[in-house]
Order: C-alpha cells, then sequence, then structure tokens
C-alpha cells in the first residue's frame, strides 16, 4: 500500500488534550472497567484497559466514571460521561501479548464547577505535554 493510499483521521475534538507524566486511573461504574488515561482534556480522555474477564457489552449512551491516582492523591467521583468508542488496540501499543488490550474514548457529561475545576487540576499538576493534534488511527 502506497502511503497515498491511507486514510487520516482528522481530530474533531473541541478542547486541547493532554499526556499525564503521572499514572491516572479510571473506573467506569456500569462497564466496572478500570483503566489508564492515556490523555485527557476537559472534555474527556482516552483510557487504556485490559480485558481481565469475558467481555460485557459497554453501554455508550451515560455511564459515570471516577478518576484518581493510587495512594488518594487526586480523585474525581461520579463523573458523568458516555463511551464515544472502545476498540481493540494494536499489537505494537502494548507489551501484554496474550491478552486482549483495548482503548476508549469517553467524553464527559455535563459537569459541576467542582468537578470541572479538579480536572482542570489534575491537567495542571499532572500534563507532560499537549497530546499530538492528529494520533488516529490509520485505515487502509
Amino acid at each position: 500500500m502506497k502511503e497515498n493510499d491511507k486514510i487520516q483521521f482528522v481530530e474533531k475534538r473541541a478542547f486541547q488534550r493532554f499526556l499525564l507524566d503521572k499514572d491516572v486511573y479510571s473506573f467506569t461504574h456500569a462497564g466496572k472497567i478500570l483503566g489508564l488515561i492515556k490523555d485527557i482534556s476537559t472534555g474527556g480522555m482516552t483510557v487504556q484497559y485490559v480485558v481481565l474477564n469475558e467481555r460485557q457489552p459497554i453501554d455508550t449512551l451515560f455511564d459515570l466514571v471516577d478518576i484518581f491516582m493510587i495512594g488518594g492523591h487526586f480523585v474525581v467521583r461520579d463523573t458523568p460521561c458516555r463511551i464515544i468508542y472502545d476498540r481493540r488496540c494494536p499489537r505494537e501499543d502494548h507489551s501484554f501479548g496474550l491478552v486482549e488490550t483495548r482503548r476508549m474514548g469517553i467524553q464527559f457529561g455535563r459537569l459541576s464547577a467542582d468537578r470541572q475545576a479538579a480536572i482542570k487540576t489534575l491537567i495542571e499538576t499532572c500534563a507532560l505535554r499537549v497530546a499530538p493534534e492528529n494520533t488516529g488511527p490509520e485505515l487502509a
């Protein structure tokens, strides 16, 4: 396949995304998925997780998510959200050869002023750098 034959995803996010320099986790209530936050913005985040049991269907319409750091240094509970996508990661994105690793995009719902402030604080204290503008997968 030639380079010209590849289709690139165009960045559609309204909020600037940030990579984090610390391990920050999320837990979705309905899906019961614990994952590592790969990037975050004030509008949502990308989460990578390992499928440990039989994968259950994910409710994409509404969920609640907790955002936290191990040790309780930072916690935002019951953040309203919806799952935008949930897809398998390419093998080169992880070192777990025998288990399925997935990545999901989460869009935050209407946030209280306290939740907005907490997420902004997380970004201000843990942001490593701005995430690249066009990091979507390529399609052949």
